[in-house]
């Protein structure tokens, strides 16, 4: 879609800024994501703590995995289907490949890639169908705000671990 009129695109404009608050802003709830993901020591960030399910690499991976699927699908590629989704989500990591620091880096690229996507979107695409799913672009990027901010809770937690 083209850029609108600034009339236009008060819905997306309010998303994107609601993304943008919750990964680097002064959100709502507290420690924005970025911020909570250097509380997270490299040296420790493939070790999982006591029966914690995943380590902190784990996690970011997880988040990159659901940044990237939403990306490529406010992008409107086909890439990244759902059976590639399913792969790359919980992945088993290779810390000599997959590092903390590319993994940081790579989350705030992506989130970059789509804030800038957003700009050219107006609201009326707000209400299309996701492709791979039954739900339109407001539900899914209300969801990877969401997700965002329940795993950085987990982040926060496994920093003070």
């Amino acid at each position: 879609m083209s850029t609108t009129s600034k009339g236009q695109r008060q819905q997306v404009a309010a998303l994107a800024q609601r993304l943008d608050d919750s990964l680097h802003g002064s959100p709502w709830y507290g420690t924005p994501v970025f911020q909570l993901l250097t509380t997270i020591d490299p040296d420790n960030a493939f070790t999982k703590a006591g029966n914690y399910p995943h380590s902190p690499a784990a996690l970011l991976y997880h988040m990159i995995a659901w940044a990237t699927f939403t990306l490529h699908r406010v992008k409107g590629l086909q890439e990244y289907d759902s059976e590639t989704m399913e792969a790359m989500d919980w992945q088993v990591l290779d810390p000599a490949v997959q590092t903390w620091e590319k993994g940081l880096a790579q989350f705030r690229n992506l989130h970059l890639q789509l804030l800038e996507a957003l700009r050219e979107k107006d609201d009326a695409w707000l209400n299309m169908k996701v492709m791979y799913r039954d739900y339109d672009f407001a539900f899914l990027l209300e969801g990877l705000i969401q997700h965002n901010i329940y795993h950085s809770g987990q982040f926060a937690l496994l920093g003070k671990l």
